[in-house]
């Protein structure tokens, strides 16, 4: 699983990816960066059988948001 990855966000088809010269993946990106340095958060779907990949700008906003997906019903 990835958690750090620097490259270059496209957006192509409705899809956001995220990649360089040696990989591509797919994420769910909100921010507004189109290269540097990101931060990725893999989420598991056990039911899908599938890793979906958070990304963020910085080490904070994943910091927040794996703390939020503690609190019972976020």
């Amino acid at each position: 699983m990835f958690h750090y990855f620097v490259g270059k966000i496209r957006h192509i088809g409705g899809e956001t990816l995220l990649n360089n010269d040696m990989l591509g993946i797919q994420v769910h990106y909100l921010g507004k960066q189109d290269k540097g340095e990101f931060f990725l958060y893999p989420y598991i779907d056990d039911n899908k059988k599938t890793i979906f990949y958070y990304c963020f700008d910085t080490i904070e906003q994943k910091v927040l948001f794996v703390s939020l997906l503690k609190i019972n019903g976020v």
